[in-house]
């Protein structure tokens, strides 16, 4: 989910391949598209309320938070010993740069839906 986001800009960074190419949808316009262009007409299209609580770090939290989600099997290749260090600054620099105001990283998860019918 969230952190998805964090380990792009470090696999981009660092050349690091991930499991997964979910850049392409960052909003309701590349949904919108896809459909589109799959010669459906678009019946509905909205964003779903958060389904699970926002969360919020800190930045200082950010090399526990970095160890604990180098766990997870989809982002175990940045947890290997021989090229760790490199992925926890990047990820470290990453959450740096979305800190808020409040010196806080706000996290929301969501999802997009449509719905789609043949012509």
């Amino acid at each position: 989910m969230f952190e998805g986001f964090f380990f792009e800009a470090v696999s981009e960074k660092l050349g690091v391949p991930l499991p997964f190419d979910r850049p392409w949808v960052q909003g309701q316009e590349p949904l919108r598209d896809m459909v589109l262009n799959a010669g459906l007409k678009i019946e509905r299209i909205w964003r779903c309320p958060n389904y699970d609580n926002a969360r919020e770090y800190v930045d200082r939290e950010s090399d526990q938070l970095f160890d604990k989600l180098s766990s997870n099997s989809m982002y175990a290749r940045f947890g290997k010993p021989d090229l760790k260090a490199k992925p926890k600054v990047a990820f470290g620099e990453e959450l740096k740069r979305r800190v808020g105001k409040d010196g806080n990283i706000r996290v929301e998860d969501c999802f997009y839906v449509v719905i789609g019918v043949k012509l």
